[in-house]
């Protein structure tokens, strides 16, 4: 039933399995096993506008029906904020996808996208975005997460660095940065100071080169501050999974409503899905 809870499956990795085989032996057999998680069931959210007669003949504005018709914005917007509550596990959604949520239910198991201890650890405090040392500080927590099968790291190439607007210009301002100034020492006027000037480490390290920076203005309030930051692959981490996407309909003139009520305008909008987290550890 589409409309119920949905089990995706997966396989586990291999992982590094391999030995020396000696001269005429046998090569060894590998194999990999069931994986798979639960995503919630998906909703139907919509709404109905009706505008009587009287309500467009006494609009004084000229702005009734413009703003009727807005109604599949606004549930873009809410389907927005659902988003971003799954991206940074907060809000009413932050419950087991068998209770409506869109938490990472993992081998019928629910867990918080951000741990600060096993099965992964992908929280970093006192990490405010200020230059290319705190980006560093969030990938090398990145790049230690395991697989859960294999033991090894995960391979993930950083793609998103999501910040509040308050945090936009310092997110470019550490990205976009070409020098970084170095000194060794203080400034004591009896002492040579050693002052070194490099290339941003940011623009150097392939695997931290081209990272696209998300915003929203709705970030800040969903989260409760406008400071904390996320890095790694938005993609991996988080999906939305949908019967239909936001559709929006006018009701058509002389229909019954209009003949019974003097209801002459009537917008719908419409959408069935759900938010959910399919492998918190890609993102810090």
């Amino acid at each position: 039933n589409i409309a119920d809870m949905e089990k995706i499956p997966g396989v586990t990795q291999i992982g590094d399995e391999f030995a020396i085989i000696g001269e005429g032996a046998e090569f060894p057999n590998f194999g990999v096993s069931e994986d798979y998680q639960h995503v919630t069931f998906k909703s139907k959210r919509g709404g109905i506008v009706p505008v009587t007669k009287e309500a467009v003949l006494f609009d004084l504005t000229g702005k009734l029906l413009d703003h009727c018709r807005r109604l599949g914005d606004y549930l873009g917007l809410n389907k927005e904020k659902r988003i971003i509550d799954a991206t940074i596990d907060e809000n009413a959604g932050a419950v087991s996808a068998v209770a409506g949520g869109h938490r990472y239910h993992w081998k019928d198991t629910s867990y918080a996208s951000f741990q600060s201890t096993t099965p992964w650890i992908n929280i970093k405090t006192g990490n405010g975005l200020v230059d290319y040392r705190d980006v560093e500080n969030a990938w090398l927590l990145l790049v230690q997460i395991t697989d859960p099968y294999t033991g090894e790291p995960i391979r993930i190439q950083p793609k998103h660095l999501i910040v509040t607007p308050q945090n936009v210009m310092s997110a470019y301002r550490t990205l976009r940065a070409t020098n970084v100034q170095m000194h060794a020492g203080g400034y004591n006027a009896s002492a040579n100071v050693l002052d070194t000037h490099s290339p941003s480490p940011l623009g150097a390290v392939p695997v931290l080169q081209g990272l696209q920076v998300v915003t929203s203005q709705q970030l800040a309030a969903r989260a409760g501050t406008d400071t904390d930051w996320w890095l790694g692959d938005l993609s991996k981490a988080v999906r939305y999974y949908s019967n239909w996407d936001i559709s929006t309909e006018e009701a058509p003139a002389n229909n019954s409503e209009m003949f019974r009520r003097d209801i002459i305008f009537q917008y719908k909008a419409s959408e069935q899905g759900c938010a959910a987290v399919i492998d918190p550890r890609y993102l810090v």
